[in-house]
């Protein structure tokens, strides 16, 4: 199964973490293609509009990444649109296929809203 948590703090996601597999084998999991294809496109748009602002760390059937600054308004935006179409795509394969991916959704108090 793949587990995926999208914590964020208000209406902002603020960090995403990705483990495990879709139960398929190895090369023919398209529920675990489609997963990677969403949350690796969104880390990399990430990585384009605010590098300097991201954590991220990536092995075997794992993934993870946070904006630890999103800094001002204008660099916010590109980062926050990234974040919620990544967690939109991330829902609607969640929905098509329970039993293979569990998504957590965390409303994270210690994150400040304003961040």
């Amino acid at each position: 199964m793949i587990h995926i948590r999208i914590a964020a703090a208000g209406e902002r996601i603020r960090s995403v973490e990705m483990s495990g597999h879709g139960g398929a084998a190895r090369g023919r999991d398209l529920v675990c293609a489609a997963v990677s294809a969403v949350v690796e496109t969104a880390l990399a748009g990430l990585l384009h509009y605010g590098g300097d602002r991201v954590n991220w760390r990536m092995d075997e059937g794992y993934l993870s990444m946070r904006i630890r600054d999103p800094g001002d308004d204008d660099a916010r935006e590109p980062l926050n649109v990234v974040m919620t179409t990544l967690a939109i795509g991330i829902k609607e394969i969640a929905r098509e296929y329970p039993q293979q991916v569990h998504l957590e959704l965390i409303q994270n108090p210690g994150i400040p809203d304003e961040a």
